[in-house]
């Protein structure tokens, strides 16, 4: 992947012009099509409905915070928590390849069945790019366990911890 042009210093990631252009001209006539890679698709396995979605960044997550924060008092009132739905219309691009952020709202809010739901769920988990931070220990007498690996500040800074 290039993301410097021109910039010999940074030989790793730089590219000249020419170069690249003569990539592009490669791409073009050889007729290359990209994919998206956070454009993905699900059918449902209940109501058979595909839904079109994406795997949320970092700036949904910010955006998504910020908008249950702003749903708290809401949710102190009624006791009711709309983080799953709010996540939901997030994540989620198309149903049946309408993109109407209405229909998305709809769809979440009184058509989305439990069932499809927690499959969707299921295997939104088993695509998402994670860190396994479990250890399987054998004890001295033999015994193995499994432990979390403890991933905290003092982690990567012992001192900061005290």
């Amino acid at each position: 992947m290039y993301h410097r042009f021109e910039e010999n210093k940074y030989p790793s990631t730089n590219i000249r012009m020419n170069d690249f252009l003569h990539h592009l001209k490669i791409i073009e006539e050889n007729s290359i099509a990209f994919i998206n890679p956070n454009n993905f698709e699900y059918e449902l396995p209940n109501s058979k409905r595909k839904i079109g979605f994406k795997l949320l960044t970092h700036k949904d997550e910010m955006e998504i915070n910020e908008i249950l924060k702003s749903l708290e008092k809401a949710e102190k009132i009624t006791g009711v928590s709309s983080e799953v739905t709010t996540r939901l219309k997030y994540q989620i691009a198309s149903i049946d390849g309408n993109t109407e952020q209405k229909t998305i709202d709809n769809f979440v809010d009184n058509e989305f069945l439990a069932i499809d739901a927690r499959e969707y769920r299921k295997y939104v988990q088993t695509i998402t790019p994670d860190i396994d931070l479990t250890f399987n220990y054998t004890s001295g007498n033999g015994n193995t366990s499994q432990v979390g690996i403890p991933l905290g500040i003092d982690f990567f800074w012992p001192a900061a911890g005290e």
